[in-house]
């Protein structure tokens, strides 16, 4: 499973003004599970 690091996030938004992510794994609050989520999340914007 691929990481996702700040740098990452941070160069790619600088280069092409979003970083993307494919087809995620979301881990449920509350919950042990983790469930594939269909689609494309674009990340135009990411503040400490």
């Amino acid at each position: 499973m691929k990481g996702h690091s700040y740098d990452d996030f941070l160069s790619a938004i600088e280069r092409q003004g979003y970083y993307e992510i494919k087809n995620p794994r979301v881990y449920k609050p509350g919950t042990n599970i983790i469930e594939q989520v269909e689609g494309i999340f674009r990340i135009n914007q990411w503040s400490k």
